[in-house]
């Protein structure tokens, strides 16, 4: 098997990141989120069509919140729609929400704590 630079002949691509999150659908790779090397944070979600090695961003219609920047998060794909949880706003700033991205609509939903960090977390929970 041979690596190869996924999109490397698309028009637009996402910005060189890392922590990032990473899922397939639809033989759709999505990317969401994550950091550059001088930890600015991304929330964007980016489109990899694997069968025609081309990117797209995706643009989030009108009325769909749009999900704080973050690194370190995780995502999953469940009945059609992709879960994404966590994540580091800053230094020590993790977030803790549930973010849902429904590929059908097209949209967001957040879940949890209102897209700000988790007091209880800043504290460090001692229970």
């Amino acid at each position: 098997m041979d690596w190869k630079k996924c999109g490397e002949g698309s028009p637009t691509k996402p910005s060189p990141r890392a922590s990032q999150s990473a899922v397939v659908y639809n033989n759709k790779c999505y990317i969401f989120g994550g950091m550059d090397e001088d930890n600015t944070k991304f929330g964007d979600l980016w489109e990899l069509d694997l069968t025609t090695d081309m990117w797209k961003e995706i643009t989030l219609p009108n009325g769909s919140p749009c999900p704080q920047p973050r690194s370190g998060h995780s995502a999953n794909i469940f009945n059609g729609k992709m879960y994404i949880f966590g994540g580091i706003l800053e230094l020590t700033k993790e977030l803790n929400e549930m973010l849902i991205y429904d590929f059908k609509t097209g949209t967001f939903a957040i879940v949890g704590s209102d897209g700000q960090p988790n007091a209880d977390l800043d504290k460090g929970l001692s229970h």
